[in-house]
């Protein structure tokens, strides 16, 4: 097998990304069993519901720039996942010109700290895999080294 510069110049690239770079294009998911924080929105003394209204949601300590920007569904319902306790604030803007402001008590157990292996996995995945791929690019490289001293002609004096 023949290495071209260009083989060996993509196998250097592909070394030199980081795992993060690497991965950069993963999706992945997790599925969290009664996480966070839902609430339903219902207008007063009728049966229909905001579905679809604007929702800002504030963390505690910071009403200037929203945590999240969300809606409710169609259902009325809006979730979120608070990465802190305290007291959050809740606005709510319909399309019919409705408001509803809203302070929101959250407790330390409804906060969620994300406790996923999955970013360490592929760190690890990524790091073994350099090391590989760096040990096979040197054997390649000391191979192609070989190859070309055995093809050049040899002068003697």
């Amino acid at each position: 097998m023949k290495i071209t510069s260009l083989s060996v110049f993509i196998l250097l690239s592909l070394f030199m990304c980081s795992p993060r770079e690497l991965a950069a294009h993963a999706v992945t998911h997790e599925r969290i069993e009664a996480a966070g924080v839902t609430l339903l929105f219902r207008f007063s003394g009728a049966a229909s519901i905001p579905a679809h209204a604007r929702v800002l949601i504030f963390s505690p300590g910071s009403f200037e720039q929203p945590y999240l920007e969300t809606e409710t569904d169609a259902k009325g319902y809006v979730s979120f996942i608070p990465d802190t306790d305290g007291t959050w604030r809740l606005e709510l803007k319909t399309k019919e010109g409705h408001e509803k402001a809203i302070s929101l008590e959250v407790g330390a157990d409804e906060v969620i700290a994300s406790k996923s292996k999955l970013p360490k996995l592929l760190l690890l995945g990524s790091l073994v895999a350099n090391v590989l791929l760096l040990a096979r690019i040197r054997k390649l490289s000391q191979r192609a080294s070989l190859q070309s001293a055995e093809e050049m002609p040899h002068t003697s004096s």
